[in-house]
């Protein structure tokens, strides 16, 4: 048994990475967004960090914590114009901006390496870190607790209390002043 983890270990790895990045857009759901950018927020950040590690010879640790800050960034400039839009619109200007995202990612081979993308960056996470990280922050969602739950109260509408599983809409408003 042993054996056959030791063979699947990198596909193991790949399953929690993208669990962790499910998780991370169904906390944007959850707070009544209809945003896609998660991926090119990701993207930049992970193409960043690889950069600073490969290329600037900063430590991965620093990098990673650079990458997430460049993300955040990214997030709030461009959080900015679409400030305005909502529903299927924003879902729409999300996706464009994560085309945008993809595409210099393929077609920018001077600072991205193209559709290659960079080789040889460490590995500093273990699979039990990612493991760890994942029931962290899946099982408060998914015992759907009372502080989940308030992340969509400041912006809460009808609209969005409907897809909101067993939430008030008056609770919910009142939630922040409590």
């Amino acid at each position: 048994m042993l054996q056959l983890f030791i063979a699947y270990q990198p596909l193991v790895d790949l399953f929690l990475l993208h669990s962790g990045l499910a998780l991370a857009q169904y906390l944007v759901l959850r707070a009544g967004v209809f945003s896609i950018a998660n991926a090119g927020l990701t993207a930049i950040g992970a193409y960043l960090s690889a950069w600073l590690t490969l290329k600037a010879g900063l430590h991965p640790a620093l990098s990673v914590v650079a990458g997430a800050v460049a993300g955040m960034a990214v997030a709030v400039l461009l959080s900015l114009p679409l400030a305005r839009l909502r529903g299927v619109y924003q879902a729409i200007a999300t996706l464009a901006f994560v085309q945008i995202v993809v595409s210099l990612c393929l077609y920018f081979d001077t600072l991205t390496g193209g559709p290659q993308g960079f080789n040889n960056i460490p590995k500093l996470v273990q699979t039990w870190h990612l493991v760890l990280a994942v029931v962290v922050v899946s099982t408060p969602l998914h015992a759907q607790a009372w502080w989940t739950q308030s992340l969509a109260a400041p912006w809460l509408t009808d609209a969005v209390a409907s897809i909101l599983p067993a939430l008030s809409v008056e609770w919910g408003r009142l939630l922040p002043s409590t």
